[in-house]
């Protein structure tokens, strides 16, 4: 009588036979071999835009062993397991596959490419990796997250980086960047995109193996960024690597809910996100699919407009912010720009949240002597304690240096120096509007501000704009103090 225990012979031969099919199924798709060593204390939760990207992945895992290159963009909605599934888990499967290859991994920030690093390499130590790959032995020596290397026979490397960091030295044939603009602010700077631009084709680029693959993989945020700019070039150049491109945009009527992930995210999220981010935010970080800024970037209809100032906070921090049109360019030609002056304030309310007080906008064209007597009748007439504000470039070094002369022991000047692109500068004030923070006293020069604001950035002339966002930018830091004037 046989034992529970007891295995007949027919399956002790039959086990191993499973065992390595069962190695080879694993081995033959990204999607298993997630599934297989997946690390966290969740379980491992696929979409269909995961299957997708795994798919992908495989695909060029079997040109790479016909001796074909790939070149590869995904874009995802932030949150969707794009870095889990190519920045974490493909270089472990491929260093598996591939003993004796190098990595080049590299996003906006060095820290943030050691994470992805350490984790890859963590993978290659777990008891289920060594299963599948027993050949593939770590270098117990190299441990460093920026470089680490398998032993011999099949060195490998693996090299993390950020994209401001040098990157001379470094091949690869597994190459993969991901995120390349850490923040909104970067990606609406054009200096800013041109230098991302710039790193992927004289640095990243350069590194490729004869025969390689090399992957993008990002939440798009500008229509000029790194994944905006691909297609240009590739129509423009017939020599451009031609890159295969998957997206999967938040919210698409295909989905069965509408949305793209709903194992893991419910309705709720993606309206509250799509809510936050508005149309234009929406459109890059959720659909992944950036529109050019248009008009009413500000959202002026949420404007709150007053005949008086009965309803607003009794004391207010005053300030007259001054944006010169102080070089030639601007102060000549058939539509010279203007100088603009703007008295305005900001004030938290109980809640903490911050709203943008507008009593007067003037603003002139001509010669300096002009200028200069205008400006002085504003700051003649605004209420004591005003603070004068006034935008310091290389051009207006001189109109600022004698306003502070004239101005001394009568009004407090401050400068203020530009850092930003505008448009950069101009979403701080994003939030402000949209809330229905902003109150304005009404004016003669109400409706040529509001055209200004209203068509922002698509506009001739924003020196108005500029007043506010100097504004902002003095306000957030100035210290605060309980000593504000009176009016």
């Amino acid at each position: 009588m046989s034992t529970a225990t007891e295995i007949d012979a027919d399956t002790l031969v039959r086990l191993p036979v499973e065992q390595e099919i069962r190695r080879r199924e694993i081995k033959a798709s990204h999607l298993e071999f997630m599934r297989h060593t997946w690390m966290y204390a969740a379980d491992f939760t696929p979409g269909t835009h995961t299957e997708a990207v795994c798919a992908e992945l495989d695909r060029a895992v079997k040109r790479y062993r016909q001796g074909k290159s790939t070149f590869l963009v995904v874009k995802l909605p932030f949150r969707h397991g794009k870095t889990d599934m190519v920045s974490r888990y493909f270089p472990a499967h491929f260093l598996g596959e591939f003993p004796g290859s190098e990595v080049l991994m590299a996003s906006y920030s060095a820290q943030l490419t050691y994470g992805f690093s350490r984790y890859a390499r963590n993978i290659m130590q777990i008891d289920e990796f060594r299963w599948l790959y027993p050949e593939v032995t770590l270098n117990p020596n190299s441990t460093s997250p920026g470089e680490w290397r398998t032993v011999d026979p099949y060195e490998s490397r693996v090299r993390a980086t950020g994209l401001n960091a040098g990157m001379a030295g470094r091949g690869y044939h597994l190459g993969i960047i991901d995120d390349y603009h850490g923040s909104q602010p970067e990606a609406e700077s054009r200096p800013y995109r041109d230098r991302v631009w710039n790193v992927f084709a004289y640095d990243f680029m350069t590194r490729r193996a004869p025969v390689s693959i090399t992957i993008i993989v990002a939440t798009p945020r500008h229509i000029d960024d790194l994944l905006g700019r691909l297609p240009r070039h590739q129509q423009e150049d017939p020599d451009f690597p031609e890159f295969r491109e998957i997206k999967f945009p938040a919210f698409d009527d295909s989905y069965p809910s509408g949305t793209l992930f709903p194992e893991r995210y419910s309705q709720e999220w993606y309206d509250t996100q799509r809510s936050l981010l508005q149309s234009y935010g929406t459109a890059a970080l959720l659909q992944c699919d950036p529109i050019a800024r248009g008009g009413n970037m500000l959202a002026v209809d949420e404007i709150n407009l007053y005949d008086d100032t009965t309803e607003w906070p009794r004391r207010l921090r005053w300030m007259r912010v001054v944006d010169f049109a102080h070089s030639e360019r601007q102060r000549s030609g058939d539509d010279p720009d203007w100088t603009a002056a703007t008295l305005l304030a900001f004030h938290k309310d109980a809640d903490g949240a911050l709203h943008l007080y507008i009593r007067h906008v003037g603003r002139i064209r001509g010669t300096t002597v002009g200028r200069d007597a205008y400006l002085q009748s504003l700051f003649d007439s605004d209420p004591d304690g005003t603070e004068i504000v006034l935008e310091r470039t290389t051009d207006s070094i001189d109109a600022v240096e004698a306003w502070k002369y004239s101005l001394r022991g009568k009004r407090r000047v401050s400068t203020w120096s530009p850092s930003t692109d505008k448009v950069v500068r101009a979403s701080w004030l994003e939030p402000i509007f949209e809330a229905g923070h902003v109150h304005v006293l009404r004016g003669e020069w109400l409706h040529e501000w509001m055209d200004e604001v209203r068509a922002f950035p698509s506009v001739a002339h924003d020196d108005q704009v500029d007043t506010l966002t100097a504004g902002y930018a003095h306000f957030t830091r100035a210290p605060d103090t309980s000593a504000l004037t009176a009016w």
